[in-house]
């Protein structure tokens, strides 16, 4: 029988270097693809997250806004308080004495992507219809004043000497004198076009 002797196979040394720097380098571009990989997952989460809220805050959840009256209230009480003799009060007086008045109101998303109903918030009209009224008073002081004071009264003129006037001429007082005539400042509510409101707010 030939003897066989085992001889031990030749191993390439840079053969085994070449792939173990190969193992080194997969592994080292798999975890860099991971973390990509995390960075996107985290980016289009964040970006899921905001657009959620932006659709929510557009798109589903009411808000709100106002319409300015100020205007109108002011125009509608010059008129009125000018059927005064003797007032020599001007416009800008009586816008100043009634301040800025605004009506809120709802915008909803409607059923139709991209469309909006509007309807004015709860008890807005009645805080909107107070506050002209009290500044109606306010522009009815100074018109009386300005009567007393061109009648040729030398005396000091003030709130006091028109209400004690008032009460000596028509048992009332001012703000009372101003409800019993229900003087119309504001339009029905039914009136007000709450969208070509906003409209003309909105192109101020």
């Amino acid at each position: 029988m030939e003897n066989h002797e085992y001889r031990r196979p030749n191993v390439n040394r840079n053969a085994s270097a070449k792939i173990k720097k190969l193992r080194k380098k997969n592994r080292n571009q798999s975890i860099w693809i991971c973390i990509l990989l995390f960075e996107i997952v985290a980016l289009l989460v964040s970006f899921g997250i905001a657009y959620a809220k932006y659709y929510k805050k557009n798109f589903i959840e009411p808000s709100y806004g106002y319409i300015s009256m100020t205007e109108e209230v002011s125009a509608r009480a010059y008129v009125w308080l000018n059927k005064i003799e003797d007032i020599d009060l001007s416009y800008e007086i009586v816008k100043e004495c009634m301040g800025e008045i605004n009506l809120e109101y709802v915008k909803r998303p409607a059923e139709v992507k991209g469309e909006y109903t509007y309807e004015l918030s709860e008890n807005t009209y009645e805080q909107c219809l107070n506050s002209a009224n009290e500044g109606l008073v306010r522009a009815y002081y100074e018109a009386i004043k300005n009567r007393i004071k061109n009648s040729g009264y030398e005396g000091e003129i003030n709130n006091e000497l028109v209400d004690r006037l008032m009460n000596e001429t028509f048992s009332l007082s001012v703000p009372d004198y101003i409800n019993k005539h229900e003087i119309k400042l504001l339009p029905d509510k039914n009136e007000i076009d709450i969208k070509k409101g906003v409209s003309d707010e909105n192109n101020q």
